[in-house]
Protein backbone atom coordinates (compact mmCIF):
# COMPACT_ATOMS: atom_id res chain seq x y z
CA UNK A 1 0.00 0.00 0.00
CA UNK A 2 1.21 3.44 -1.06
CA UNK A 3 0.99 6.46 1.50
CA UNK A 4 0.24 9.51 0.04
CA UNK A 5 0.45 12.85 1.69
CA UNK A 6 -1.42 15.86 1.53
CA UNK A 7 -1.11 19.09 2.15
CA UNK A 8 -3.31 22.38 1.68
CA UNK A 9 -2.15 25.92 0.93
CA UNK A 10 -2.05 28.28 3.54
CA UNK A 11 -5.60 29.99 3.61
CA UNK A 12 -5.66 33.90 2.98
CA UNK A 13 -6.46 36.20 5.34
CA UNK A 14 -10.27 36.59 3.26
CA UNK A 15 -10.65 32.89 3.69
CA UNK A 16 -9.97 32.60 6.99
CA UNK A 17 -12.71 35.48 7.40
CA UNK A 18 -15.45 33.65 5.79
CA UNK A 19 -16.13 30.03 7.08
CA UNK A 20 -18.87 29.03 5.18
CA UNK A 21 -20.80 25.79 5.27
CA UNK A 22 -19.20 23.18 2.81
CA UNK A 23 -22.09 22.01 0.33
CA UNK A 24 -21.66 19.44 -2.48
CA UNK A 25 -24.09 18.07 -5.39
CA UNK A 26 -24.78 14.82 -5.94
CA UNK A 27 -26.50 11.93 -7.67
CA UNK A 28 -29.20 10.34 -5.68
CA UNK A 29 -30.96 7.32 -7.00
CA UNK A 30 -30.39 9.11 -10.34
CA UNK A 31 -31.22 12.14 -9.77
CA UNK A 32 -28.80 14.77 -9.47
CA UNK A 33 -29.37 16.66 -6.35
CA UNK A 34 -27.57 20.21 -4.99
CA UNK A 35 -27.61 22.05 -1.67
CA UNK A 36 -26.41 18.75 0.50
CA UNK A 37 -24.69 19.70 3.35
CA UNK A 38 -21.62 17.71 4.50
CA UNK A 39 -21.28 18.04 8.03
CA UNK A 40 -18.82 16.66 10.49
CA UNK A 41 -20.70 17.56 13.49
CA UNK A 42 -23.67 15.24 12.99
CA UNK A 43 -23.75 11.79 13.83
CA UNK A 44 -26.02 10.39 11.40
CA UNK A 45 -26.87 11.43 7.72
CA UNK A 46 -30.12 13.49 7.16
CA UNK A 47 -33.11 14.18 4.53
CA UNK A 48 -36.20 16.44 4.13
CA UNK A 49 -39.02 14.91 3.34
CA UNK A 50 -38.93 17.88 0.53
CA UNK A 51 -35.91 16.05 -0.92
CA UNK A 52 -37.58 12.84 -1.15
CA UNK A 53 -40.41 13.89 -2.27
CA UNK A 54 -38.24 15.64 -5.28
CA UNK A 55 -36.47 12.09 -5.52
CA UNK A 56 -39.89 10.32 -6.23
CA UNK A 57 -39.58 8.06 -3.05
CA UNK A 58 -42.44 7.06 -1.29
CA UNK A 59 -42.72 7.23 2.53
CA UNK A 60 -44.11 3.46 2.43
CA UNK A 61 -39.89 3.01 1.28
CA UNK A 62 -39.08 3.91 4.69
CA UNK A 63 -38.01 1.80 7.73
CA UNK A 64 -39.42 2.56 10.94
CA UNK A 65 -38.00 4.44 13.43
CA UNK A 66 -38.51 6.46 16.62
CA UNK A 67 -35.47 7.99 16.92
CA UNK A 68 -34.97 11.75 17.16
CA UNK A 69 -32.97 14.44 16.36
CA UNK A 70 -31.40 17.04 17.55
CA UNK A 71 -32.00 20.39 15.32
CA UNK A 72 -29.94 23.55 14.37
CA UNK A 73 -32.36 25.40 17.02
CA UNK A 74 -31.47 23.04 19.54
CA UNK A 75 -35.12 21.41 20.23
CA UNK A 76 -35.56 17.69 19.34
CA UNK A 77 -37.11 16.40 15.79
CA UNK A 78 -38.67 13.47 15.42
CA UNK A 79 -37.64 10.95 12.59
CA UNK A 80 -40.13 9.86 10.18
CA UNK A 81 -38.04 6.64 9.28
CA UNK A 82 -34.68 6.01 7.51
CA UNK A 83 -34.42 5.60 4.06
CA UNK A 84 -31.79 4.06 2.26
CA UNK A 85 -30.64 5.11 -1.32
CA UNK A 86 -27.92 4.92 -3.42
CA UNK A 87 -25.71 8.42 -3.23
CA UNK A 88 -22.82 8.97 -5.64
CA UNK A 89 -20.18 11.89 -4.97
CA UNK A 90 -17.39 12.33 -6.51
CA UNK A 91 -15.30 8.40 -6.35
CA UNK A 92 -17.71 7.19 -3.60
CA UNK A 93 -21.18 5.19 -4.68
CA UNK A 94 -22.43 3.51 -1.65
CA UNK A 95 -25.75 2.83 -0.46
CA UNK A 96 -26.74 5.28 2.53
CA UNK A 97 -28.66 5.37 5.15
CA UNK A 98 -30.76 8.85 5.47
CA UNK A 99 -32.77 9.77 8.79
CA UNK A 100 -36.13 11.67 6.98
CA UNK A 101 -37.35 14.68 8.76
CA UNK A 102 -40.09 17.01 8.35
CA UNK A 103 -38.17 19.84 8.47
CA UNK A 104 -37.59 23.56 6.55
CA UNK A 105 -34.18 23.82 5.82
CA UNK A 106 -31.77 25.14 3.70
CA UNK A 107 -30.73 22.12 2.31
CA UNK A 108 -31.58 19.17 0.65
CA UNK A 109 -29.63 16.64 2.99
CA UNK A 110 -27.12 16.49 5.33
CA UNK A 111 -24.35 14.25 5.16
CA UNK A 112 -22.84 13.34 8.60
CA UNK A 113 -19.71 11.60 10.12
CA UNK A 114 -21.24 8.32 9.17
CA UNK A 115 -20.95 8.94 5.52
CA UNK A 116 -17.42 11.15 5.64
CA UNK A 117 -16.05 7.86 7.33
CA UNK A 118 -17.71 5.39 5.03
CA UNK A 119 -16.42 7.79 1.50
CA UNK A 120 -13.35 8.19 2.80
CA UNK A 121 -13.86 11.68 2.87
CA UNK A 122 -11.54 14.92 4.33
CA UNK A 123 -13.74 17.94 4.29
CA UNK A 124 -12.55 21.05 4.51
CA UNK A 125 -14.90 24.16 5.79
CA UNK A 126 -11.60 27.01 4.87
CA UNK A 127 -10.53 25.55 1.57
CA UNK A 128 -14.37 24.62 0.73
CA UNK A 129 -13.27 21.37 -0.26
CA UNK A 130 -13.45 17.70 -0.06
CA UNK A 131 -10.71 15.24 -0.05
CA UNK A 132 -11.32 11.91 -1.62
CA UNK A 133 -9.63 8.60 -1.58
CA UNK A 134 -11.14 6.10 -4.68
Amino acid sequence: MREWYMMFLRPSPAMMEHIRPLYVTADMDGTKVSKILVDAGATVSIMTVRTMTMLGIKKSSMIETTMTVKNFAGGVTKTLGILMVRLKVGPSNIIQGFFVTDYTAPYSCILGRDWIHRAASVPSLMHQELLMWD
